[in-house]
């Protein structure tokens, strides 16, 4: 099993991913981690934000193309077609921008053993951007041109590198029940066999690991699988449990961790 390298100054905290498809209880699943485990991890959310680029002039952090107003994540929905591309794109550089950001502060890191992301541009690419160019959503050439500078970063960057995946695995069912109770306006519209064919490439990913990324070994790399079908937010005995068993999937990974 090859475990990406710590920095030679010192020890860095473990990098892992939280997958799952859309509403399967990733943001609220990484929030009961950092609530039961937060003195040990640093965690970073998915920039949902960014995505729907609310202008505020008074954030110095924001980016040109967020003072527009433009809100991405509403035009993807609303007209895939046209936005499929400029969304992927724009989902992977904001996802990297937010990684890689929170892994500056080297001494704030060395005092944390896990660093965990709400998904990673692994996903990105394997599940979203491929499945909007099965769907007919991205061409041939703008599918290669992603894949082209997507490769080019992840090869170039050991920071995105993984050390384990936690995938979070719900029925599409579940996922379009928990989508609807969120009501986010952006997604009133997202069809059921869009949640089902991201389902299958998650599955074909992670359970089945038949599906493969550029600097991302995922014959070899640990995966924990969740079954996240119970209402771990409303069963305290389930998220406990879930937690439990989480961390201690954790803590396996320091045992066959290399220098």
């Amino acid at each position: 099993m090859s475990v990406a390298k710590r920095a030679s100054s010192g020890r860095r905290s473990l990098r892992i991913a939280l997958e799952g498809n859309i509403a399967t209880g990733k943001s609220t699943f990484l929030d009961y981690l950092n609530d039961h485990f937060g003195d040990e991890m640093h965690t970073i959310q998915e920039p949902v934000s960014k995505w729907t680029a609310v202008e505020n002039e008074s954030d110095d952090n924001i980016t040109s193309s967020q003072r527009s107003g433009g809100n991405l994540l509403d035009l993807f929905y609303k007209d895939s077609k046209r936005w499929a591309y400029t969304f992927q794109s724009y989902a992977f550089l904001s996802r990297m921008k937010a990684q890689l950001a929170k892994q500056d502060n080297v001494e704030a890191l060395a005092s944390k053993r896990f660093t965990v992301f709400e998904r990673s541009v692994y996903s990105d690419r394997v599940c979203f951007a491929h499945n909007c160019h099965d769907a007919g959503l991205i061409s041939d050439m703008e599918y290669n041109i992603y894949c082209d500078f997507h490769t080019f970063l992840i090869e170039s960057l050991d920071d995105l590198q993984l050390d384990a995946i936690i995938y979070l695995r719900s029925s599409p069912e579940t996922c379009m029940s928990r989508l609807k109770m969120r009501a986010r306006s952006e997604e009133a519209g997202v069809p059921m066999d869009y949640l089902q064919a991201l389902g299958t490439r998650h599955d074909d990913w992670l359970k089945e690991r038949s599906s493969s990324c550029p600097g991302l070994d995922i014959a070899n790399i640990p995966i924990h699988i969740v079954d996240c079908n119970v209402d771990f937010k409303h069963d305290e005995s389930a998220r406990n449990t879930l937690m439990q068993e989480a961390y201690d999937f954790m803590n396996s990974l320091e045992s066959t961790e290399r220098k």
